[in-house]
């Protein structure tokens, strides 16, 4: 998720400015350098906007002003305690302005989170990840994967590649990507933002945070699509797009085709379509995050990776990196649409609402509401809130208590009632019955019921879980591997998958993976 700060444009300020070796190539007056330096920073172009810093003579680089920008250009480095240093030089003069303390104030918050963090490069350089140590190391090997594979394919299809690491920061909880960021809290939890791409950086928040974890290596792929857009657009593209193409390239480190709309989206559009509840797209700005519910967030991103699904079928890859170009170049987001699709945006607009009438989207017969589930403030039962059938929900709620006791046959009879109440392979309630299918060692009964739940819900790591450990227990060891990773790619801190996982790739011959995943079980076991 990307949060726009400034809606200002570089006017006619083109391409990638050339570094030049003195003030006067880029103006004498020190005000236009210093407008420049703003500017620059604004495009996160941090490497431009220090080489022109450094062209100012030691008089100049101590007023007020200036330190701000070189502190600011500090911060994007993630140099925190020299931009602190910068900042409060700045802040304690009468010229000091609201801006000013506020980036001074984000500044202290993010030295104070990541002070105590480590920092570990990828495997090929591209990235540095910063964490506090512990059990989040767990997340390295993975991450490190998903990106260098993002890096490469997405350098492909979108034309850029950072010349420097990209600095990805992991954190521990909600609270802590709040107070390094522009979001409030309540607006964190509200729609359940859960990584950030902000100030040249990538911000994750650790799957332990969440009770069920979610698919964080698909974030964090999500949030480098924002910063290869940033660099390539200097940060001009409008939220709707930018989010829309980020979604729409978050797959792109474990398969080769674009991504497709999940069922829960599709039964998304469906309803917002037959109550005329779509999100208009300027509602979307200056950030997804601040709107009212996860519920309206995840129809925002249905709806722009529906969006972007239309401009890649008219216009294509080609079309795309010209759209970008124009945006790099100073042209609006609607006028860069408009010179690729040889149509108005307004026209554009239509033409997509069109399309999605087309579709025939299909509603699910039972409330498919996606819904984070944080540690600190929600229990697994919170679940079954999302179903919206009574006496489905309150027949899953009796399962529960028969299964809490051990009494699984029981049990399973009322999560069968349970699942033809609501009229389909609801995912929890489908997760509660593969479990006590599981415990009387009916493994291909579970299967069963867990394929067609993991259809509709391709997020919900109990039902990879449970498949996998089905799978294992009856020889099928590729097919075993393949849910358990999937499981991983959600939720990596149960140690039981990661032994499960363990003992699949040793069946299978690949006796390294294997003891990788063992050691990943010790460290999760031993935090």
């Amino acid at each position: 998720m990307i949060l726009r700060m400034t809606t200002k444009t570089l006017g006619g300020w083109l391409g990638c400015l050339v570094l030049m070796t003195s003030i006067s190539a880029y103006g004498s007056s020190l005000s236009k350098t210093k407008s420049l330096v703003s500017q620059t920073l604004r495009a996160w172009d941090v490497d431009e906007a220090t080489g022109i810093l450094s062209t100012l003579t030691d008089k100049e680089r101590q007023k007020a002003d200036v330190l701000y920008l070189r502190g600011w250009a500090a911060f994007l480095q993630s140099r925190y305690a020299e931009s602190i240093e910068l900042l409060e030089s700045a802040t304690q003069t009468n010229l000091a302005k609201r801006p000013w303390k506020d980036l001074l104030e984000l500044a202290r918050n993010t030295h104070e989170i990541t002070k105590n963090h480590t920092e570990i490069p990828s495997s090929k350089g591209h990235f540095l990840f910063s964490l506090h140590p512990g059990v989040d190391e767990v997340l390295i090997t993975y991450a490190d994967e998903a990106l260098e594979a993002a890096y490469e394919s997405l350098g492909d299809l979108l034309s850029h590649r950072p010349t420097t690491p990209v600095r990805v920061e992991i954190l521990g909880d909600v609270q802590n990507l709040a107070a390094l960021s522009p979001l409030k809290l309540s607006e964190v939890r509200t729609t359940g933002t859960i990584a950030l791409c902000q100030y040249n950086r990538l911000v994750l928040v650790s799957p332990r945070s969440l009770i069920y974890g979610y698919r964080w290596l698909d974030a964090l792929v999500h949030e480098y699509v924002h910063f290869i857009i940033a660099h390539r657009t200097h940060k001009q593209a409008p939220i709707w797009l930018d989010e829309g193409l980020a979604k729409f390239f978050e797959n792109r480190w474990r398969q080769h085709s674009n991504g497709h709309l999940s069922r829960t989206d599709e039964d998304r559009l469906a309803r917002a379509l037959r109550q005329k509840k779509l999100i208009p797209f300027r509602v979307m700005s200056p950030s997804i995050a601040k709107l009212s519910s996860q519920e309206d967030a995840a129809l925002a991103y249905a709806q722009v990776f529906t969006a972007i699904e239309l401009l890649f079928e008219k216009v294509g890859m080609k079309g795309i990196n010209r759209m970008l170009d124009a945006m790099r170049d100073g042209a609006t987001g609607r006028k860069a649409i408009a010179e690729v699709t040889r149509k108005s945006f307004p026209r554009f607009e239509r033409d997509w609402r069109r399309m999605l009438a087309s579709r025939h989207l299909r509603a699910l017969p039972f409330g498919a509401h996606e819904r984070l589930l944080y540690r600190d403030t929600d229990k697994p039962s919170d679940e079954l809130k999302g179903i919206e059938e009574k006496k489905g929900r309150q027949l899953a709620y009796l399962g529960d208590r028969l299964s809490v006791r051990s009494r699984y046959k029981a049990a399973a009879i009322e999560y069968e009632k349970a699942l033809k109440e609501v009229g389909g392979a609801e995912p929890a309630i489908s997760a509660k019955l593969a479990y006590v299918l599981l415990k009387q060692g009916h493994h291909r009964r579970a299967i069963q019921i867990v394929t067609p739940a993991l259809r509709l819900h391709h997020n919900h790591v109990l039902l990879y879980l449970y498949r996998g450990k089905a799978r294992l227990a009856i020889g099928e060891y590729e097919s075993a591997r393949e849910d358990l990773q999937e499981a991983i790619r959600i939720n990596p801190f149960d140690p039981e998958v990661h032994g499960l996982l363990a003992n699949a790739l040793e069946k299978l011959g690949r006796i390294e993976s294997s003891k990788m995943e063992q050691r990943q079980q010790r460290l999760v076991m031993a935090n």
